[in-house]
């Protein structure tokens, strides 16, 4: 078994297993022998590819690994099952699933390219694995979950605070008012951020851009969160739809008492 989620730490079993991305231990593959032959061809189990400005080669490379590391195992373990997971076209979706749609307001055909350069890296290691185990055996290609654009989000902490639970930070601080007008014109116009995403390519422009730039990601994401907390009682705090309290006994400015959760 290659990178299938769920599955760290690696346990003894009859034959071998790498654990997934997830897994933060050293110890990532079972047997140990299997992690050391792993390692001397370069074995990676993700790929440092976390941004649109990411060079598409670390994922190229990375689907490459993850091959030669399938075939060690064919080489050296005589399996009746043999299941692995590509992960590289999940990394590239998350940065790039917008803009590969004709329809998208931020449409590429660059970034579109870089798309279908990874899905036919993966195609040739399928193909690769397919000619390896031959015609006779069982062969199933499948994905967990689809990608799409996002054209409307709804922001949590809005409603929350329409209805008095939620209250903004009154925070007025000339650094931060400049960023987070920025921040709007970035999300309110197209042209003004793809103009700001490719200015941050260049050198003299990088180390201004590229704040603003993290930051609108932050804010449009909803990956962080602010708030005047002595007067939020409840808040979303990632871009999944979750509420939480702002307790007492989670936060050292929180509100709700434990006598006052269940109101």
């Amino acid at each position: 078994m290659f990178n299938i989620p769920l599955t760290r730490p690696p346990e003894p079993l009859d034959g071998a297993l790498v654990t997934s991305r997830t897994s933060a231990s050293n110890q990532y593959a079972y047997p140990t022998e299997f992690q050391t032959e792993l390692e001397r061809i370069g074995y990676q189990r993700q790929a440092d590819f976390y941004s649109p400005d990411d060079p598409v080669e670390n994922l190229l490379d990375t689907i490459e690994k993850r091959q030669e590391g399938i075939e060690l195992f064919c080489d050296e373990y005589d399996w009746d099952l043999l299941v692995a997971m590509f992960y590289a076209t999940e990394q590239e979706h998350h940065q790039f699933a917008g803009f590969i749609d004709p329809d998208y307001p931020l449409h590429d055909p660059h970034e579109a390219q870089l798309v279908r350069r990874v899905y036919e890296a993966v195609d040739e290691q399928v193909g690769r694995l397919r000619s390896r185990v031959g015609e006779d055996t069982p062969f199933v290609v499948m994905s967990d979950h689809g990608f799409c654009p996002v054209y409307e989000r709804i922001y949590i902490n809005r409603i929350l605070e329409d209805y008095g639970y939620y209250t903004a930070p009154d925070d007025t601080s000339s650094d931060r008012s400049l960023r987070l007008r920025l921040i709007d014109a970035l999300k309110r116009s197209d042209a003004i951020r793809s103009a700001v995403r490719h200015a941050g390519k260049v050198p003299v422009l990088e180390d201004v851009v590229a704040p603003v730039v993290s930051s609108y990601r932050d804010e449009s994401q909803q990956k962080s969160v602010t708030a005047d907390w002595s007067e939020t009682v409840a808040f979303n705090g990632y871009e999944h739809g979750e509420i939480f309290l702002n307790t007492e006994a989670e936060n050292p400015e929180g509100i709700v008492a434990d006598g006052e959760i269940d109101d």
